[in-house]
C-alpha cells in the first residue's frame, strides 16, 4: 500500500506554527496546537489594484502582469497614449505615433508591437509600431488596413501572429491571419469561422482565438466557438461555456483564460473561463468589475498571473484588478476606513505612525480657526492639550510623542512665526521660524530636532525658502527651492527629503514637479503623474505616497494616489473620499503604512472627520484546515 511518503517523498511533519514562507500546494502537516491536520491549497482571485492614469476602452494591452503595458484605445477622444505598470501602480510612457483603439498589442514591455488601429480618418489602419519601453517607432505595414478588436494577437516583437477582425464599420470579417518577424508581415493559415471583437493569447506556432461575433457585428451574434493555431493551421474546438464579443484573454494552447466582455442582453459581464489544453471550465473568481475592452497580460504562464486594466461599463474606466491562481493569497494594496476624528476640520497639520498619530489646529466652518489637538492609536481619536492659540495651515515634523508645530497662520487670517513643541502631554514655545507662514503652508518633516520646511505663502508672494529646525533655533539654508511655492508636499527626512507639487502663484496652478533634498542642495527628480498640491505625503525620499489635494485645472479636488520607489512615479489604489487640506504622517508614516484624516470636501462643500489607513500588498500561505469524514 502506497503511503504519503511514498507518495510525496516526505512524512508528514508536526509543528507547533504553521510555515509563513512559501511550501509546495498539497504539502500536509500535522499542528500540535490545534490538533490539525493541515495543507497548503491553491486559490484563484481577481484582486483590485492601482487604476490606469487615464480611463479608457479598447486599449492594446501586452506584456507580464507585472511588467505591463496598456496602450492607445479610446478615451474618448482615441488615444496614443501609454502607460506602464510594475505590479504596483502605472506610470507614463511614451505616446504611441497613430492614435486609435483596437490596437492589437503583443510582445513585451520592452519589446512590444501593436498592429492595425481604428482612427478617426480611415476607419482602419494597417500600420505596425514598435515599443521599447520607453517610446514607440514604425514597423511594417500589414498587408490590409484592419482593426483588431478584442486583442486577437499572440506572439513577440519578432515572431507575431494576427488574426480575424474586421476592415470597417459595415465591411467584412476576414479569416487571413498573418504571421510577423520583427519586420514584416506574411500569409498565415486562415481561421475557420470569420469573426472579429474576440480574443487570442499564446506564440506564433501555438496560439488560440477565442468568441467574437460573427457577421454582421453583434453581441447576438456572439459567439463560443474557439480555434487553436500550430504555426500552419487552425483546429477548430472545443468551445467556450459562454458566448461574448469584446473579451480579453491570456495563456497558450495548454493552458489559458479568457475574462470579462459583452453577453446577450446586451450586458457586462464578470466571468472567467479557464483552459487546460482538454476543455473550459467556468472559474468561480469573477472580475470585481464587469465590463468589455479590457487591456491584459499576454502569452505563456499569464494563465495564472493576469490583468484587467481599463474598459467599458457604462462608460470608459480606469479600473484595473490582477488574476492570481496560486498556492499565496495576495492581498493587493488598498486604503481602508479608520476611526474618525472628533472635530471635522480642514489646513491640520499631522505627524505620527498609523498607530500613533498627531493631529493639530485647522479650519472648521470659518471664521473657526481651531485649537484642536487628537492622537490616534490606530483604532480612534482622543482629544488631548490644545495648541495655545488657533492656527491653520502649520508645519508639523516629528512622532506623536515629540512632534514640533510650526508657522500657520492664526485667526483673522494672521500669518505667524510661532513654533511649539509637544512631548505628548504639553506644548511649549520654541525659537520662531525666520518667517511668517499662512495657510498656504510651509508643510514639514523630519523629526523634533531636525526638521525641514521648504516653501510657503508669505504675504503677499509665495517663497521658496528652506528652513531648518535642530530642536531649538531654526537657520535657513541658501541653497532655496528651484520654485516659489506654497502647498508643497514633504516627506522623508531634512538629510533626505522629498519634496512634491505645490501651489505656484502667479500664476495660480498647481505643479507636477517634484524634487530631492540632500541637506544641502536640490535635485531634480520625475515630474508626478497628477498636478497636486494641498495634497497629504507620507514616506521617505525612495519609497513615498501622495494623495488627495487639488489637480490641475483648478478648482479640482482629488482622491488620486500615487507612489514613487525612487526612480519612477505609479498610480496607487484611491482613496474613498475626495478632499484637500488634510494632515498625514510625512516620515514617520511608511509609504506602505500610509494615514491622511481629515481635510475639505467640494461635494458636499463641508470639512470631513474621515480617516483612511493605506496598507500595501501582502503575501500570504494560503493554509487550510483538513477535515475528517
Amino acid at each position: 500500500m502506497s503511503t504519503y511518503r511514498k507518495i510525496h517523498g516526505r512524512s508528514i511533519q508536526a509543528v507547533t506554527t504553521d510555515p509563513s514562507e512559501s511550501v509546495s500546494e498539497g504539502q500536509v502537516w500535522y499542528n500540535t496546537t490545534s490538533d490539525t491536520f493541515k495543507s497548503v491549497v491553491s486559490i484563484e482571485a481577481w484582486s483590485s489594484t492601482s487604476p490606469l492614469t487615464q480611463k479608457r476602452v479598447d486599449a492594446s494591452g501586452f506584456g507580464t502582469q507585472t511588467a505591463n503595458v496598456c496602450a492607445t484605445g479610446n478615451i474618448p477622444p482615441r488615444t496614443g497614449v501609454t502607460e506602464e505598470y510594475n505590479g504596483t501602480g502605472w506610470g507614463t510612457g511614451g505616446t504611441a505615433s497613430q492614435a486609435g483603439q483596437y490596437r492589437s498589442g503583443f510582445g513585451t514591455l520592452t519589446a512590444g508591437a501593436v498592429a492595425g488601429a481604428r482612427t478617426p480618418a480611415p476607419a482602419s489602419s494597417n500600420a505596425t509600431e514598435h515599443y521599447n519601453g520607453t517610446s514607440w517607432t514604425s514597423g511594417g505595414n500589414l498587408p490590409a488596413s484592419i482593426y483588431l478588436p478584442g486583442n486577437q494577437a499572440a506572439g513577440t516583437q519578432t515572431a507575431g501572429l494576427a488574426f480575424g477582425g474586421d476592415t470597417g464599420p459595415g465591411s467584412s470579417f476576414p479569416t487571413a491571419s498573418y504571421e510577423y518577424d520583427g519586420s514584416s508581415w506574411s500569409s498565415g493559415g486562415s481561421t475557420n469561422t470569420a469573426r472579429s471583437y474576440g480574443a487570442g493569447s499564446g506564440s506564433q506556432t501555438a496560439a488560440f482565438f477565442a468568441c467574437g461575433t460573427t457577421p454582421p457585428f453583434s453581441v447576438d451574434n456572439a459567439s463560443v466557438a474557439f480555434e487553436q493555431y500550430n504555426g500552419s493551421s487552425w483546429t477548430s474546438g472545443p468551445n467556450l461555456n459562454t458566448a461574448r464579443i469584446s473579451t480579453a484573454a491570456g495563456g497558450d494552447t495548454t493552458a489559458g483564460l479568457v475574462f470579462g466582455g459583452e453577453i446577450s442582453g446586451p450586458a457586462k459581464t464578470d466571468k472567467l473561463e479557464t483552459w487546460d489544453g482538454t476543455s473550459w471550465t467556468l472559474s468561480p473568481a469573477t472580475l470585481g468589475t464587469a465590463r468589455l475592452g479590457t487591456g491584459r497580460a499576454l502569452g505563456t504562464g499569464s494563465n495564472t498571473a493576469n490583468i484587467a486594466s481599463g474598459g467599458y461599463t457604462t462608460t470608459p474606466v480606469a479600473t484595473t484588478e490582477e488574476y492570481n491562481k496560486s498556492a499565496s493569497l495576495i492581498t493587493a494594496g488598498a486604503w481602508a476606513s479608520g476611526g474618525n476624528l472628533n472635530n471635522a476640520r480642514n489646513s491640520i497639520a499631522g505627524c505620527g505612525l498609523q498607530t500613533a498619530s498627531l493631529c493639530a489646529g485647522g479650519d472648521s466652518p470659518a471664521p473657526a480657526y481651531d485649537t484642536y489637538v487628537e492622537e490616534y492609536n490606530g483604532t480612534s481619536w482622543s482629544e488631548v492639550t490644545d495648541i495655545p492659540t488657533n492656527n491653520r495651515g502649520a508645519g508639523m515634523a516629528g512622532i506623536q510623542t515629540a512632534a514640533v508645530y510650526f508657522g500657520g497662520e492664526t485667526n483673522p487670517q494672521t500669518p505667524v512665526s510661532a513654533a511649539l513643541l509637544y512631548d505628548g502631554t504639553n506644548w511649549t514655545s520654541t525659537g520662531a521660524m525666520p518667517y511668517n507662514s499662512n495657510y498656504a503652508g510651509v508643510g514639514g518633516t523630519g523629526t523634533q530636532t531636525a526638521a525641514l520646511g521648504v516653501g510657503g505663502y508669505v504675504k503677499p508672494p509665495h517663497t521658496n525658502a528652506v528652513i531648518e529646525f535642530d530642536g531649538s533655533t531654526w537657520s535657513t539654508n541658501p541653497n532655496s527651492y528651484p520654485t516659489a511655492v506654497g502647498a508643497l508636499g514633504h516627506c522623508g527626512t531634512q538629510t533626505s527629503a522629498l519634496l512634491v507639487g505645490g501651489f505656484e502663484y502667479p500664476p495660480a496652478s498647481q505643479l507636477a514637479t517634484s524634487n530631492t533634498y540632500d541637506g544641502s542642495s536640490f535635485s531634480a527628480a520625475p515630474n508626478l503623474i497628477y498636478s497636486h498640491a494641498v495634497a497629504a505625503s507620507s514616506g521617505t525620499q525612495t519609497d513615498a505616497i501622495v494623495g488627495t489635494g487639488q489637480t490641475a485645472p483648478l478648482p479640482n479636488d482629488s482622491n488620486q494616489a500615487q507612489g514613487y520607489d525612487g526612480t519612477s512615479w505609479a498610480t496607487r489604489p484611491n482613496l474613498s473620499v475626495t478632499r484637500r487640506y488634510s494632515a498625514s504622517g510625512k516620515n514617520s508614516a511608511p509609504a506602505s503604512a500610509a494615514w491622511i484624516a481629515g481635510g475639505y470636501m467640494v461635494s458636499p462643500a463641508a470639512n470631513t472627520n474621515s480617516t483612511e489607513e493605506f496598507t500595501g500588498e501582502t503575501t500570504a500561505v494560503n493554509v487550510k484546515t483538513l477535515t475528517q469524514a
